[in-house]
């Protein structure tokens, strides 16, 4: 359990899972001016267990990586009882009218972002995921 209020303090983990490195790199450098501690992924075949290993309090995650199938990751993620309860923000260029994300969101309970985005759309989203772990 963390003490402390979303982006107040570097208690609470993001994990960034994306494959193009100016956004990951971006994603990171904006959580990190909110206060959060923030570890990378680039690799859709190693994020699962990298999510494992850190335990972050939330996972922001791309949809489409190369090297894997569109919900990949978030299906690793989501069927590890280790994972499973981490929150997830799907950040993608999907449309957002997809019936594959739509089905996705819904069954895991997933906050959704599109690309392009707002950077303060995303940040908000993010204080909504992790402050909804802290009143749980």
């Amino acid at each position: 359990m963390h003490d402390m209020a979303p982006g107040t303090g570097p208690s609470f983990v993001i994990m960034v899972v994306d494959d193009e490195p100016e956004l990951a790199e971006l994603l990171r450098e904006l959580h990190e001016v909110e206060g959060y501690r923030v570890q990378v992924s680039r690799d859709a075949i190693l994020a699962p267990l990298e999510i494992q290993r850190a335990q972050p309090d939330l996972v922001i995650l791309d949809v489409r990586m190369r090297g894997a199938p569109d919900f990949r990751v978030l299906h690793a993620i989501k069927g590890e009882p280790a994972t499973a309860a981490i929150p997830v923000l799907l950040c993608t260029a999907m449309h957002p009218g997809s019936a594959d994300l739509q089905a996705e969101v819904a069954q895991h309970g997933c906050g959704l972002v599109l690309k392009p985005f707002v950077l303060e759309d995303l940040v908000e989203q993010v204080r909504h995921l992790i402050g909804s772990q802290t009143t749980s």
